[in-house]
């Protein structure tokens, strides 16, 4: 696989196509399908309102994940509960930490703002971690 290329299309697609146990790191803010038009563009998110799009990509990432790899997966606290679930169920990831992204300037607004995302991080087998 070539190396330090991005790839432009439906992430299930070109993930399928990609070979088993070849990517060192997955960090994705896939849609949360709960049909919402996100930013000042007004733009929509294909299959942006089908939950289960995000479950599907996270069966292929584990497939392309390396050995002893780390996959960050953006979602917002309506949709965590059900992806856990599903992770927990369905995938063999190890939710090693959820990271609470805590937005500043999150805009003025009707009623109350979301002011935080969830990351979730997600292991495959036992990766080992450096800190420096």
């Amino acid at each position: 696989m070539e190396v330090n290329k991005i790839l432009k299309g439906d992430c299930i697609r070109l993930m399928k196509k990609m070979p088993s146990n070849s990517v060192d790191l997955i960090v994705t803010d896939p849609p949360y399908g709960d049909n919402v038009a996100y930013g000042h563009l007004n733009k929509t998110i294909v299959n942006n309102q089908n939950p289960l799009v995000n479950c599907q990509a996270l069966v292929e990432c584990y497939r392309i994940l390396k050995k002893n790899s780390t996959l960050y997966n953006f979602t917002n606290w309506k949709h965590y509960p059900f992806l856990t679930e599903f992770i927990m169920r369905y995938t063999k990831f190890r939710i090693r930490h959820v990271i609470v992204w805590r937005k500043r300037g999150f805009g003025m607004g009707y009623a109350f703002r979301h002011q935080f995302e969830l990351i979730l991080v997600l292991d495959k087998l036992n990766p080992k971690y450096t800190l420096t």
